[in-house]
């Protein structure tokens, strides 16, 4: 049965809506927060402002007493004591809920995981999840296939009826995981996740996370700077000082104030630099104002009364970042079209064969084969992109694909004198060397996806060979390749992680239809064609909203198109306007955006890109 049509995407469009000037709701949005607890005589928290967007894994860092668990509390609705400012959730003003009926109904729609996992220790597995989905009202004949389903993804479907108590730590983590994955809630808070987890099993848990929070926000509180390093973003808390302040600070890998917008925006209190964008572009901290003086609109009261701080209002010219060895570009959002951005190079960039997408810490990568063979890489961090670089004694036979795995981001590719496959990892400095992927090779490059823990690759079989082959990752080794079961194809498949599972697409061997199929971490599922998509070339893939999307370039490279997946049905397709391509198009999510790059068609291999955001 088809689903409910899907809205248009509107590409470049920026969170703030230009037509009608209203701005869609932030998943998280703190405005002038001020608590104490009952009997104390002084503030233990003060956020002027604090609003996460989209999906992506945010840690919230800060010395002991800066209030990291009560904020997270605040925001989960776990704590009913009064406070002075606004705090929503999901578009919902929790001051608002004066109802408890409504409150629950509300809190459902958010998974918190405490410190201590939560889990009553003579209960099993099972029967944990089983008793979540009840509160949660999920209705009983989907029990069964919610728990195995999530049992699967984090791996435990072996532990469903061991009790709590007899699971370790890392496990006891899993079923925590598994609970918000059963309820599918919208927004997951983690309290120190990994405090009490053996260091070797951090990396695989925050991996976890990672996959959780490519379909939804998920917010971690850490004392781990290490933990923090491999989160998209992170917010600082700083301890209250003076009138009882706790400056709030974002920060992405770079090491300097940052907003991202689309991903999470702090602003701080008086004297700290603020800013506060809610288009594409991020910049860096400018001047306070004065925080006394608001013209925002008085909202209905809160449960306590407050003066509000006032954000700087946001410059008519998007600020820019520290001056970096960037290649200049306008820094205005640039002419829609048919409601697409119009395309634009990346500046000195040139393949033949297309590049490839990933975001990772605060900037959005680009990687392509060049005429040379040479293995070449980019930045763009969200107002201009970097000279192109060359990773030193790397050649790549195809262009390399990205993913992001256990705090790195790594590249995988065709060797340029045989047809083995290899990978390479970036720690955010520096390139490694090249290793194989153990028996595995192809005419064609692999594709990369992180998945339930695990550095997912696949790639066509070599010559005539029109199997899809399979192997994952776990840090250490390669498994064994296998086969996709019954499928065919003539070109490279394409990966992606949606609503739990790992979708891969592929044109047939056949004809020029495209088709996909979902593993869930033991089966892959029976293969489906994606109406009125043909190419003579391959698709992409990539999860941007509550959505699967996915890309490909016509059969004679004239045009470009698009179709999203809601989880039933696939919309009709789409072509963006006035834009083609030899090749497959690339595609990746950053600052809350879906970014699309390419190569021209009819021999121009100069690379272009746009974005788009989803009407919300």
């Amino acid at each position: 049965m088809a689903g409910p049509p899907l809205p248009p995407p509107i590409w470049g469009r920026p969170l703030h809506d230009v037509e009608t000037g209203s701005r869609a709701p932030a998943a998280v949005h703190v405005f002038g927060l001020r608590f104490r607890y009952p009997g104390s005589d002084h503030d233990v928290l003060r956020v002027p402002l604090l609003e996460v967007w989209g999906s992506g894994l945010t840690a919230i860092t800060g010395p002991s007493g800066a209030g990291k668990s009560t904020l997270v509390e605040l925001i989960a609705g776990t704590i009913r004591e009064p406070y002075a400012g606004e705090i929503s959730v999901l578009g919902v003003d929790l001051g608002s809920l004066r109802r408890d009926a409504d409150r629950q109904r509300h809190l459902r729609r958010i998974g918190l995981i405490p410190q201590d996992f939560g889990l009553l220790p003579d209960r099993t597995v099972s029967r944990i999840l089983d008793q979540d989905l009840t509160d949660a009202g999920v209705p009983r004949p989907e029990h069964e296939r919610r728990i195995t389903e999530a049992l699967e993804q984090v791996g435990l479907a072996a532990f469903a009826e061991r009790p709590a108590a007899m699971l370790s730590g890392g496990q006891r983590q899993r079923v925590a995981i598994a609970r918000m994955l059963a309820r599918d809630v919208e927004l997951v808070i983690a309290d120190e996740p990994t405090a009490n987890l053996d260091p070797a099993l951090v990396d695989g848990m925050v991996g976890l996370f990672r996959d959780l929070a490519t379909t939804r926000p998920v917010i971690i509180v850490t004392h781990d700077a290490a933990v923090a390093a491999l989160c998209d973003r992170t917010i600082v808390l700083d301890s209250p000082s003076g009138a009882g302040t706790a400056a709030t600070r974002l920060f992405g890998r770079r090491r300097w104030p940052l907003v991202i917008a689309g991903a999470a925006v702090c602003i701080a209190a008086t004297g700290v630099g603020v800013v506060a964008l809610h288009g594409r572009f991020g910049g860096i901290a400018q001047p306070a104002t004065n925080v006394a003086a608001s013209n925002k609109p008085s909202a209905p009261d809160s449960p306590a009364a407050s003066v509000r701080a006032a954000p700087t209002p946001v410059p008519s010219t998007v600020p820019t970042r520290p001056p970096t060895a960037q290649t200049t570009v306008s820094s205005t959002v640039p002419p829609v079209i048919d409601g697409f951005v119009a395309p634009q190079q990346i500046p000195g960039m040139s393949s033949p064969a297309g590049p490839s997408l990933a975001a990772y810490g605060s900037e959005l990568y680009a990687a392509y084969r060049g005429n040379d063979y040479g293995f070449y890489w980019s930045t763009y961090n969200g107002s201009s992109w970097s000279p192109s670089q060359k990773v030193p004694g790397q050649g790549a036979g195809s262009t390399p694909a990205l993913a992001v795995y256990d705090g790195e981001l790594y590249a995988g590719f065709r060797a340029t004198t045989a047809d083995s496959l290899l990978w390479d990892s970036f720690n955010g400095t520096n390139w490694g060397s090249d290793e194989g992927i153990p028996n595995a090779e192809s005419n064609w490059g692999p594709s990369l996806a992180s998945f339930s823990g695990d550095l997912y690759a696949a790639w066509k079989g070599v010559g005539s060979d029109t199997g899809i082959y399979w192997s994952a990752f776990n840090g250490s080794n390669w498994t064994p390749a296998q086969e996709i079961p019954g499928v065919a194809t003539g070109t490279q498949p394409s990966l992606a992680v949606y609503e739990g599972h790992l979708y891969a697409a592929w044109k047939s061997d056949n004809d020029d239809s495209i088709w996909w199929s979902s593993f869930n971490g033991s089966t892959w599922g029976s293969q489906q064609q994606i109406p009125g998509g043909g190419t003579s070339s391959a698709t992409t893939l990539a999860a941007f909203g509550s959505n699967l999307y996915a890309a490909w370039s016509t059969t004679n490279g004239a045009g470009i198109y698009w179709s999203a997946f809601n989880g039933t049905s696939w919309s009709p397709s789409q072509a963006v306007p006035g834009v083609g391509s030899s090749n497959e198009p690339a595609l990746a999510v950053y600052a809350g955006n879906l970014y699309g790059a390419w190569d021209g068609s009819n021999g121009d291999d100069n690379v272009y890109w746009s974005s788009t955001t989803l009407s919300r």
